[in-house]
């Protein structure tokens, strides 16, 4: 486990990582999750798991999903089809021109923070709109992308990981319900440092449409997925995918779009069917692009608690 330093695990990934690799650290003083790590008369700036290693400019651009999107066009990267928002009467003429369904997202705005996802008709598409707006009034509608979700994380042309991002799920043994079958993962979860799996209305309206309740008892070996996005504040899970199995094509867009945005430190969401084929033949697509990604995705893949990737990222950085 993650020895806390900060009281940020974000940042403390990358300060346990500096102790093994005989880094020095130090504490900005007056700041609590500020510090300095100096090796080899370079020095590494990390601020609430931000490092210092972004342009500003590279770093406002991207922060914005839209002007990402518009970004990639000129690179033909693929990306969702997707409209901006901002007056609401122009909805239903620009939603005309996207294939069903489609997500619902804040044009600013990272972990899920406002997402939804699959939706099929106009009743939840005001709902969606409705909670976006809660976190950003300027939205994007974009197609939804079918395949499995996963995060490449690069540093300075070289990739990091891949991890692939699975949805909150439990396995049915042919005896117990599901609620008790969450409440024996959740324990599970806690007892790693993981996020709970939410017992929320999202929860509820997935079991419903199954029509399944808590007290459903799934069969022996099913695997029930209890929400559809893959967010692991809300009891998503990470499975590490080999480089080695990853297709060649699919290697170079990641690192394309990293160094034509500027991001010496980029995590990328990516969505294919099949990461081992290329994204030119499977309609895969890069869903977003974080100038400052977490590291808790790689760190708890495979309930492993491996932070070999922070100390990679560290590596790297000082070694040049």
């Amino acid at each position: 486990m993650i020895k806390q330093y900060s009281g940020n695990i974000y940042t403390d990934f990358y300060i346990n990582a500096a102790k093994k690799l005989n880094i020095s650290y130090r504490l900005l003083p007056e700041h609590k999750y500020t510090y300095i790590l100096r090796k080899n008369n370079k020095t590494l700036f990390i601020s609430n798991a931000v490092l210092g290693v972004n342009n500003f400019l590279s770093h406002q651009i991207t922060n914005n999903k839209y002007k990402t999107y518009l970004l990639f066009d000129l690179e033909n990267i693929p990306h969702p089809k997707a409209i901006k928002i901002k007056d609401l009467k122009k909805i239903k003429k620009k939603v005309k021109d996207l294939n069903k369904p489609i997500v619902v997202k804040p044009i600013i705005g990272f972990g899920g923070h406002g997402v939804t996802v699959k939706i099929n008709n106009p009743k939840q598409l005001k709902k969606a709109i409705k909670f976006a707006k809660k976190f950003k009034n300027e939205i994007i509608i974009e197609e939804f992308i079918n395949g499995e979700d996963y995060r490449i994380l690069l540093f300075r042309d070289k990739i990091i990981d891949i991890v692939k991002r699975i949805p909150a799920n439990i396995k049915g043994n042919g005896k117990d319900s599901i609620n008790i079958l969450i409440n024996r993962k959740n324990d599970k979860r806690k007892s790693v440092g993981l996020k709970k799996i939410r017992f929320d209305n999202e929860l509820n309206k997935e079991l419903k449409s199954k029509k399944l309740t808590l007290e459903s008892k799934p069969e022996k070996g099913k695997k029930l997925y209890l929400r559809k996005n893959c967010n692991m504040a809300s009891g998503g899970e990470t499975k590490r995918v080999p480089l080695k199995k990853v297709h060649k094509d699919n290697k170079k867009l990641f690192i394309k779009a990293a160094n034509f945005l500027n991001l010496n430190f980029a995590g990328i969401d990516f969505i294919s069917k099949d990461i081992t084929k290329s994204y030119r033949n499977n309609s895969a697509s890069i869903n977003e692009i974080n100038r400052f990604p977490s590291l808790d995705v790689h760190y708890f893949a495979d309930m492993k608690m491996d932070n070999s990737v922070a100390e990679n990222i560290l590596s790297t950085y000082f070694k040049y």
